[in-house]
């Protein structure tokens, strides 16, 4: 449960800004994109859209690999270490993810996770009502004839 926790509350702390920067991005985009056809903002807010979902999860199971080979870092001498005549070609800085983990109390993890929880069913209540009210709409709706109208022309 713990582990849960700890990603979840990844999840939501990266999830803060790297969403608020994408969505600054994808406003700044759609407006260099005022005088284009509107399918071109759609296809950026859609991407801009993905993005906010995938971006956050991607970092937090790139931080949690690069959690899980800690261990395994520890026991390899670091490429910056090594003299710089080294005939080792490549990129001296290991790729995995360079973040360090914060520690947050146990309790704000909670109550993120459960603001969280909450807004998500608030928000799957809305569409679904939304969902209902149109469908309600539909059931309703039913083919009028219109009386036609002469015009006089004098």
């Amino acid at each position: 449960m713990s582990d849960i926790r700890q990603w979840g509350t990844t999840f939501l702390l990266n999830g803060i800004w790297q969403i608020t920067a994408i969505t600054i991005l994808a406003f700044v985009s759609a407006k260099l994109l005022s005088r284009m056809p509107s399918r071109y903002a759609h296809r950026v807010w859609v991407l801009a859209l993905v993005a906010c979902l995938v971006i956050p999860l991607a970092t937090v199971l790139i931080q949690h690999s690069a959690g899980t080979d800690v261990a395994e870092t520890n026991k390899v001498e670091s490429p910056l270490r090594e003299s710089p005549n080294s005939s080792a070609r490549g990129f001296p800085i290991p790729l995995h993810s360079l973040s360090h983990s914060i520690s947050v109390p146990p309790l704000f993890s909670k109550v993120g996770l459960w603001f969280f929880a909450t807004l998500l069913l608030y928000a799957t209540v809305r569409l679904g009502w939304m969902l209902y009210c149109t469908l309600s709409i539909r059931r309703r709706a039913y083919e009028r004839k219109v009386k036609r109208v002469s015009s006089r022309t004098n």
